[in-house]
C-alpha cells in the first residue's frame, strides 16, 4: 500500500524514544503519550491562532509574511546557537588545556 520508505518512517521516531528509558516500557509509554498530547494541543492552538489572524486581517498575505519572518528568525536562532555552542566548546578547550 505504501512505499517501503513510508512504512519505515515511524520506526525512525520510535527507536530513539525507546532508547530514552531502556527496559522501562511504562515510562516510555507515559512520555510518548505526553509528547503526543502536547503536539496535538500545539497544533490545535496554532490552527485556531492562524484562523483568528486570518479573520482579523482578511488576507493570507499577512500570514505568509508573518510565517516567513518567524521561519527566518528560527533559522537565525539555530545558526546563532550553533555558533554559540562552538565558541563555548572552544573556550572550554582553551581554558582546560
Amino acid at each position: 500500500m505504501f512505499p517501503d520508505s513510508l512504512q519505515e518512517t515511524p520506526l525512525i521516531i520510535i527507536i530513539p524514544a525507546l532508547q530514552l528509558f531502556p527496559g522501562r516500557y511504562s515510562e516510555q509509554k507515559h512520555y510518548w503519550g505526553m509528547a503526543t498530547a502536547v503536539f496535538a494541543i500545539a497544533q490545535a492552538a496554532s490552527g485556531y491562532g492562524m484562523s483568528a489572524l486570518y479573520s482579523a486581517l482578511g488576507s493570507y498575505h499577512w500570514l505568509y509574511l508573518l510565517d516567513s519572518i518567524l521561519l527566518f528568525a528560527g533559522v537565525g536562532l539555530l545558526v546563532f546557537s550553533r555558533f554559540l555552542q562552538r565558541s563555548t566548546l572552544a573556550d572550554a578547550r582553551y581554558n582546560h588545556g
